[in-house]
């Protein structure tokens, strides 16, 4: 496991790449940073309930993502703030989405992602604020 900066650099680069998943709606790239035992526990917007849905595996985050991206497009990512030790990385994002009916909406999300010692994700804990 890597420690210091190197581990946040890793961070930060994982963070990039994990964003740049979700601009490309692209599920594979969104994973490739997550270690296959992630647990996540994440705002649910596929069902749209208002509260957190929990993923115990890569596969299970997988899923979760097929149908985000099947009902949402998502328009653009922002960072807004991320703050890092070597081992945690919390960010805030704004998230601007499309519905299949070409309705454009947005949510503010904050999330902590902890590193394994493979240095991939294995947790991933976060809400995200209403669509608007």
């Amino acid at each position: 496991m890597l420690e210091g900066e190197a581990a946040r650099r890793r961070l930060l680069a994982q963070h990039k790449d994990y964003l740049d998943g979700l601009r490309n709606n692209d599920v594979e790239a969104v994973l490739a940073i997550m270690n296959d035992g992630v647990q996540a526990n994440i705002r649910d917007y596929v069902n749209d309930t208002g509260t957190l849905i929990g993923l115990e595996s890569k596969d299970d985050y997988r899923a979760y993502l097929k149908a985000f991206f099947g009902k949402y497009e998502i328009v653009n990512v922002d960072y807004l703030h991320r703050v890092m030790e070597d081992w945690y990385l919390f960010a805030e994002t704004r998230v601007t989405i499309r519905d299949r009916d070409g309705k454009e909406l947005a949510y503010n999300s904050a999330d902590f992602f902890v590193p394994a010692k493979d240095n991939r994700v294995i947790v991933q804990t976060g809400h995200g604020t209403d669509l608007a």
